[in-house]
């Protein structure tokens, strides 16, 4: 194992990653990084690297990590010289020139930490040819991207990723973009189209709120949405095959749940409140609502359901009225 050092803005020192005086310096260098880390490395970046010479992404497209030794890339806040966390992050900006700021390809176990991304002219961070597998994101930012802050190529994802504490706000496209994935305490505001997009994925303790057209949007099933604030945007989650949304609180959407005639929504003691329409799932699909006593409703068209819903069911445990609770 070893430790690989960049700095974007360091202009003296043997530029070989061997120490901080020594790092690798700019772009290039924190290409030449990347490209120089093996299995259980550990690379320490700092400052501001701008991506205009290049004009190219940061490409991570030569060695894996492993399940037990991942390639770990941790960014730093620069203090005289030393580098120190303390909350702020390194930063990798397209600076509206390159077309990602990092864009991997078909490698594995790498983990990200402490840095923001900004400013490509299509996705900040974005997955391209063959897919890499089981990649982690802690404490990032991705924002003001053309396309996507976290997206795809072609339908290529991130696989098996885990975004911890992550925000994307500001982009062109979509937040969060991704495919079998687990998001924990992430937050997706203030993009042109869908928080977060997912497929096969689970959001834990996140938070979504004024998107463009979705606060979450489920592709398929195996998705499952938990403990969750989704508010002021144009449909706060919307399904399309079959998911359970547990404790979550939907509020000052246009629609607060939708779907479509194939849709199952499982809604498990969540909060509504302030949208135009609860949940508008379009006649023919189900809603099943356990524990329906403790799903508070204190706005909305007909209560937590809605005219347009053709197969409604209380499952057991639960009571047939609807609640209307003032707080």
């Amino acid at each position: 194992m070893a430790d690989i050092y960049a700095d974007g803005q360091l202009g003296t020192g043997a530029n070989n990653g061997t120490s901080w005086v020594n790092a690798y310096q700019g772009e290039a260098g924190l290409q030449a990084a990347c490209d120089a880390a093996v299995a259980g490395d550990i690379l320490h970046i700092t400052r501001t690297f701008t991506l205009t010479a290049l004009t190219v992404s940061i490409d991570i497209d030569i060695a894996s990590g492993s399940q037990s030794s991942p390639i770990r890339v941790i960014g730093y806040n620069y203090n005289s010289g030393s580098p120190v966390v303390d909350g702020t992050r390194s930063i990798i900006d397209a600076d509206n020139a390159a077309v990602n700021c990092v864009a991997a390809n078909g490698v594995h176990y790498w983990v990200l930490e402490n840095i923001e991304f900004k400013n490509a002219t299509d996705d900040n961070v974005t997955a391209t040819v063959d897919e890499p597998l089981y990649w982690t994101f802690i404490n990032c930012i991705s924002h003001h991207a053309v396309a996507d802050g976290w997206g795809e190529t072609a339908a290529i994802s991130f696989l098996h990723a885990k975004f911890i504490i992550c925000n994307a706000y500001n982009n062109t496209g979509n937040g969060f973009k991704s495919h079998r994935t687990w998001n924990f305490g992430c937050v997706a505001h203030d993009n042109g189209a869908v928080g977060f997009y997912a497929w096969r994925s689970k959001l834990i303790n996140c938070l979504s709120y004024k998107n463009v057209t979705f606060g979450i949007y489920l592709a398929d099933d195996h998705c499952a949405v938990r403990n969750c604030v989704i508010d002021n945007n144009l449909i706060g989650i919307n399904i399309n095959d079959i998911a359970p949304i547990y404790a979550c609180r939907i509020t000052n959407n246009t629609t607060g749940i939708a779907g479509d005639a194939t849709t199952t929504v499982i809604d498990f003691w969540n909060f509504f409140k302030d949208n135009t329409v609860n949940i508008d799932a379009v006649i023919g699909s189900v809603i099943s609502t356990f524990r329906g006593e403790d799903t508070r409703v204190i706005s909305g068209e007909t209560g937590y359901m809605d005219s347009s819903n053709g197969d409604y069911r209380l499952n057991r445990n639960a009571t047939s009225r609807r609640m209307q609770v003032e707080l």
